[in-house]
């Protein structure tokens, strides 16, 4: 509601309400009270202090338009849009064209508005200080910390988008938010977490030495999954130099994530030396990372003498909970490497022992949720479909293809996707009509994403 569109201030609201209903001041006074003592509240309203308010010698409380709205039978929130324009964020009498904020009580409208689960009086807010020179972006971030803190994504995103557009000259300032911003849009889906990208790398230059190390580390991260390699080794490059002998834990995820890449790119060479780099490090973690990884790229070279060491290793060390983070690949994340391995090399019977004792772990895998764990899971069941093709067990692999082409629109993934769909239309003249069914309707979901 703007402005122009308020014809009566509250004062005026409440009184028109009052009169309509034949109550005074001091029957208004009783009942809200009421209203307090059945709620438990030890709290109480005085007559005198109501008086004032519709006297206007001084402001009204939200706690006074909160009960006396519920004793009047407006609905909650019902004028909290007139409360926002004549009392929080207010036109100056002098200069019509500047606003003056009172912060305090902004800050408890907020408050009230989050924990009644009032969120769209919360933007209404947020739009109004669009307007406002020199907003408090402070205040702002706060409430986005908040609507974090309440997994209400989208609107933290709103309000991270707010102040990006606020920013203006404040950038070194403020330019963690682009950070922020970033990392609430990679929760709403890679092909949203790649513009927020683009948008974060220009600004990552005037972020701090800290927050600039943050993220790198987590542009390195996104575009690692969106395998985007070249943008990976570049973010890698710019994290190695300014972290190495600083802070290795963002120092060796960035040697970590460039090693996979290379191995992504089937540059093993490559990925052998910097395996070697992070194997340096004191950190344990490091250490065991790179032999995993080492062996993993062994794998990938076709050296299949290699993997009973890799499933020891799975065996050994089991992952009970989900990782976020891909560059510390946990060992059963290897089994996507592994069965691809034998599959390119059709060594049939290790397979089926291979997918027999470790029935366990690759349930585990497969019921990722994380996007990081679901790509691992989206490989090894496209390699587990092409297995069951070799079998002749068309109807088996075709409804792998499609649990692999769920979990790529899962990711809004629209290179797993294409795979998903080129693999399927080799074998879709094997497929049953609720084979047909199922696919048809997962692409006519993709159609809407991608």
């Amino acid at each position: 509601m703007s402005d122009q569109e308020i014809s009566n201030d509250l004062v005026e609201i409440i009184n028109e309400r009052m009169e309509y209903l034949m109550i005074k001041q001091l029957n208004l006074v009783h009942k809200m009270n009421e209203i307090l003592e059945q709620e438990g509240s030890d709290q109480r309203f005085e007559k005198g202090a109501v008086h004032h308010i519709f006297s206007r010698k001084r402001g009204m409380s939200l706690r006074f338009l909160i009960y006396a709205c519920k004793a009047l039978g407006f609905a909650e929130g019902e004028f909290f849009p007139e409360y926002i324009s004549q009392y929080l964020i207010v036109r100056s009498k002098e200069n019509p064209q500047k606003f003056l904020i009172n912060i305090k009580k902004l800050r408890e409208f907020v408050k009230v508005c989050l924990d009644r689960g009032l969120y769209e009086y919360c933007r209404l807010v947020v739009d109004k200080l669009k307007k406002v020179d020199n907003p408090p972006l402070s205040f702002l971030k706060d409430l986005a910390e908040d609507y974090e803190g309440l997994k209400l994504t989208n609107e933290a995103f709103y309000v991270y988008e707010t102040i990006t557009r606020l920013i203006n000259h404040q950038l070194g300032e403020h330019s963690s938010v682009y950070l922020k911003k970033f990392l609430i849009q990679r929760e709403m889906g890679l092909q949203q977490a790649l513009e927020s990208a683009i948008e974060l790398g220009v600004y990552v230059k005037y972020m701090d030495e800290k927050i600039k190390q943050q993220a790198y580390d987590k542009l390195i991260a996104t575009y690692f999954t969106l395998e985007d390699w070249d943008k990976v080794y570049l973010y890698c490059d710019e994290q190695v130099v300014i972290t190495r002998g600083k802070n290795n834990e963002f120092y060796g995820n960035a040697l970590v994530y460039k090693s996979n890449a290379a191995r992504s790119k089937r540059d093993y060479k490559l990925a052998l030396e910097l395996i070697d780099l992070y194997s340096r490090l004191p950190e344990e973690h490091f250490k065991q990372w790179a032999e995993i990884n080492r062996l993993n790229v062994y794998i990938e070279m076709g050296d299949t003498s290699v993997i009973p060491i890799m499933l020891s290793w799975i065996k050994s060390h089991p992952n009970n909970s989900p990782s976020n983070d891909p560059a510390q690949k946990t060992p059963f994340r290897s089994l996507a490497a592994i069965l691809t391995t034998y599959v390119k090399q059709c060594e049939l019977e290790n397979i089926s022992i291979f997918l027999r004792d470790f029935a366990e772990e690759i349930s585990f895998l497969c019921a990722q949720t994380n996007p990081f764990d679901l790509k691992y899971a989206c490989a090894f069941i496209l390699s587990r479909a092409e297995y069951y093709f070799l079998l002749g067990k068309m109807s088996q692999g075709l409804d792998d293809v499609i649990q692999a082409l769920s979990i790529s629109i899962t990711l809004k993934s629209d290179k797993d996707f294409a795979k998903c769909v080129w693999k399927y239309s080799m074998y879709s003249s094997h497929a049953s009509p609720l084979q047909q069914g199922k696919y048809s309707e997962l692409c006519a979901t993709a159609t809407k994403i991608f």
